[in-house]
């Protein structure tokens, strides 16, 4: 395998020569391996650092202290990035001691070793474009890892919204149809069948307060307190714009740590629910008032296995809360577990809504209309055609 040589304060590595990223994370592959899941695999993530990259290459331009061609070549390299470049480039551990800092020295070789491409170079001439003095000036890592945490989690939160509110929709609509139908009529109809449909109801309610409290996350998610960074505070209202999130500087920001926290209470929650849909959906299966195979069962067994991994975060993030692990320990672990979560109930609830409840299909046996009833709610039509619209109500049933 060719390498290139490259070196730092602690002397010179071959990095392989087909790599994007450089020394220090070289060094950060060799050891450091807790969770085994590289930054690659949150993709949210990467999008975030290279959004604050070029936003604090920009305004480093505009002080004088990077010159236009250093600022386009790494205004490139990071749009190339935003755009699914160089993804698997990015291969640190996302849960490690040193995450924080590895995370965003790897973010700085790949985006700087592809701008230096962009510039007629070749990777690893640091010489003409510095990964720490340029991709990195006058930044901290802990306050980029801090703001390119709470972009991704915004944006997932707001996915996380989106399916709940699909869910709420599919649900009222079963619940409305049912009721209608009750309405008509003495029926034949499986007792927890009906109770069911009245918990449909509230289950529909705790959705939608779910929905609530993760828009108040949001909010308070984009209030940011950086402490230590002037050029983070500039980069707030800048970030806000191009990557549509409520982000603002506030004093009154709650930590990252203490949101985090709250987000595992949330998707606990939600977690909860989907136990109590998932039981009523095997009842139903279990009914003979369902039409056979018209839900998925195995769907609603892997939303049971999603419920289950996810409600032992909570205990997690509260221990995290109240121990004595400092921010670089804890910080990484949660934003992992909020991310991973995250994704796993938004898939959970579509596939849930989408191939358990939306198919369901509750046939009533309806008792026999009086045809002196269905000629008097149309008096104009023929005794022929009301004897006609009989039979069909006597042999309709209620589906979905």
């Amino acid at each position: 395998m060719s390498t290139r040589i490259e070196h730092d304060r602690l002397g010179d590595e071959q990095v392989p020569q087909h790599a994007w990223y450089g020394i220090q994370t070289l060094r950060a592959l060799r050891h450091f391996h807790a969770s085994h899941a590289p930054l690659s695999q949150f993709p949210d993530l990467i999008h975030s650092y290279c959004l604050i990259k070029e936003t604090a290459a920009g305004l480093n331009y505009h002080d004088g202290k990077l010159s236009l061609s250093k600022y386009k070549a790494l205004l490139n390299a990071c749009n190339r990035i935003k755009a699914g470049e160089l993804h698997d480039q990015f291969v640190v551990d996302i849960v490690h001691g040193d995450a924080i800092s590895a995370i965003n020295t790897n973010c700085n070789e790949v985006i700087t070793n592809l701008a230096l491409t962009e510039m007629g170079l070749k990777r690893g001439q640091y010489y003409a474009l510095n990964p720490n003095k340029d991709c990195n000036r006058a930044q901290y890592p802990s306050e980029n890892y801090q703001l390119a945490t709470r972009i991704s989690l915004i944006n997932g939160q707001r996915a996380l919204i989106t399916a709940l509110e699909s869910l709420i929709v599919l649900a009222q609509h079963k619940e409305g149809l049912l009721s209608r139908w009750l309405q008509q009529g003495p029926q034949q109809l499986d007792p927890g069948v009906l109770a069911i449909s009245y918990r449909f109801a509230e289950h529909r309610k705790d959705l939608k307060g779910c929905t609530e409290q993760a828009d108040l996350l949001i909010q308070a998610l984009g209030r940011c307190n950086p402490e230590q960074c002037e050029l983070t505070r500039q980069c707030l209202p800048i970030l806000a714009n191009l990557s549509s999130t409520p982000l603002s500087y506030s004093q009154e920001g709650s930590s990252l740590i203490s949101l985090l926290a709250d987000l595992a209470t949330l998707h606990t929650q939600i977690a909860q629910l989907l136990l109590h849909l998932c039981e009523d959906i095997a009842q139903l299966h279990r009914s003979s008032s369902l039409v056979a195979g018209s839900s998925d069962p195995w769907t609603n067994h892997n939303a049971l296995q999603t419920a289950l991994r996810v409600l032992g975060q909570e205990a997690t993030a509260r221990l995290c809360l109240s121990g004595p692990a400092p921010f670089a320990v804890i910080a990484p672990m949660l934003a992992c577990d909020a991310q991973l979560t995250t994704r796993m109930l938004v898939a959970a609830l579509y596939n849930v809504g989408q191939r358990c409840i939306r198919p369901i299909k509750l046939h009533l046996t309806l008792a026999p209309t009086p045809l002196h009833k269905t000629t008097a709610s149309a008096p104009s039509i023929s005794y022929d055609s009301a004897s006609h619209v009989k039979k069909q109500a006597d042999s309709s049933a209620l589906s979905g």
